[in-house]
């Protein structure tokens, strides 16, 4: 069992260090993200706060910094990091898992980020028919890890998104985008 995820801080010195398996490419910082990143993507601009009611989702390269910029009379820097983002119309399923103790699944089916699809769609699964869905859209590298997640962070959500290509770092159809006990 590994340490609990108590704090969004924690999260994310912890997701931009790999922790949590596939991930898109990610960055704490302005200035790294301006050398690393490639100008003809584009990016969800994130904020380590949690409860924090905004978050910037499509945002064009040449516009990141501005939008970083636009919330600090609110925010430090320190308190954004930068993801690429996910190709929407590809994705298929998404949602929040969790394992205590048994599986609970909150989802939904949409190809819009996920606040707005929880929005609009807000479905559950509790037990085997969450597990069956699991098994139903993750490829085999992400249900595997899945599984690790779940073990190794019990009582914590895990959010993911699910796409019908492979996608992050790792290049499995499924991103892990957050792991919380907070």
């Amino acid at each position: 069992m590994k340490r609990a995820v108590l704090s969004k801080k924690d999260f994310v010195r912890r997701y931009l260090e790999g922790e949590f398996g596939n991930a898109p490419r990610s960055w704490i910082d302005l200035e790294t993200f301006k050398k690393e990143a490639n100008p003809s993507q584009r990016y969800h601009v994130r904020i380590a706060r949690v409860g924090y009611p905004v978050t910037f989702y499509d945002v064009p390269f040449n516009e990141v910094e501005e939008t970083c910029y636009r919330v600090k009379d609110q925010l430090d820097l320190s308190d954004i990091y930068i993801s690429e983002m996910g190709p929407e119309a590809k994705k298929i399923f998404q949602g929040e898992v969790m394992e205590s103790p048994m599986t609970f699944l909150k989802y939904n089916l949409l190809a819009l980020p996920m606040r707005q699809a929880f929005q609009i769609q807000t479905l559950y699964a509790v037990g085997l028919t969450a597990r069956i869905l699991l098994r139903e859209y993750l490829d085999s590298p992400s249900l595997e890890w899945l599984e690790f997640l779940l073990e190794s962070y019990p009582d914590q959500v895990i959010e993911f998104s699910t796409y019908s290509i492979e996608w992050g770092i790792l290049g499995w159809n499924t991103v892990f985008w957050e792991v919380r006990k907070y």
